[in-house]
């Protein structure tokens, strides 16, 4: 009973080294970290359009269920309690715009909801779209120049 041991394949001596198309640009002096090379580190811009996004997605997810909690006339106990609270002082800005509707079930509609609702993203919408107008990098070489 004799034990082989198979070799190992013959691998070459020097493996071919990629071959790079970018070139990297040296570090600067100050500088510890580094970046890899298929990552593009966000811009301020981008990151401020995208926590203006989320907050303006919060805002219209409480108004969009306050309008459809009083809508379907649900009992306002509990987080029904919280979101009609919070969707009320968002809306309350458009509130004397509208009479609340009494249809002959007996619960309201509240339109300010609605409303405040497609406000509130138009204002985001044009906040974002300035930002973008400022961080571009046409904006920073004009500026520059």
């Amino acid at each position: 009973m004799s034990m082989e041991v198979p070799a190992p394949p013959e691998s070459e001596p020097n493996p071919p080294q990629p071959v790079r198309t970018e070139q990297q640009p040296a570090p600067s002096p100050g500088t510890s970290r580094q970046r890899r090379p298929g990552k593009v580190a966000p811009k301020r811009g981008h990151q401020l359009s995208e926590l203006i996004l989320l907050c303006v997605a919060v805002v219209d997810a409480f108004l969009a269920l306050d309008f459809v909690f009083r809508a379907t006339a649900v009992s306002r106990d509990g987080f029904v309690g919280v979101v009609t609270r919070v969707g009320d002082a968002l809306a309350s800005p458009f509130a004397g715009l509208f009479r609340p509707g009494v249809p002959a079930v007996g619960h309201t509609t509240f339109w300010a909801a609605l409303l405040a609702l497609a406000i509130y993203t138009i204002a985001a919408l044009i906040l974002i779209r300035l930002i973008h107008l400022l961080t571009s990098p046409l904006r920073r070489h004009l500026r520059d120049a």
